[in-house]
């Protein structure tokens, strides 16, 4: 689990790894205390998804940001 910051943007990134499945991305946060409660978060929400097989729900909006 880690975050850090990217050279020209404001906010705090993530990325961690998970049976071999990278996740990362912005958090969004300008703080990074905000930006930890976040990450932990996102990977308590991916570790629990990859334990039950659930897949995490995605808006219309990060699946055409992510097919572009």
């Amino acid at each position: 689990m880690a975050i850090k910051r990217r050279q020209g943007s404001p906010f705090w990134w993530y990325s961690f790894t998970i049976r071999g499945r990278r996740f990362r991305g912005s958090t969004k946060a300008v703080s990074r205390q905000e930006a930890e409660i976040i990450e932990a978060r996102l990977y308590s929400e991916a570790l629990l998804g990859s334990a039950t097989g659930k897949l995490p729900e995605m808006t219309l909006n990060e699946a055409c940001a992510r097919y572009w």
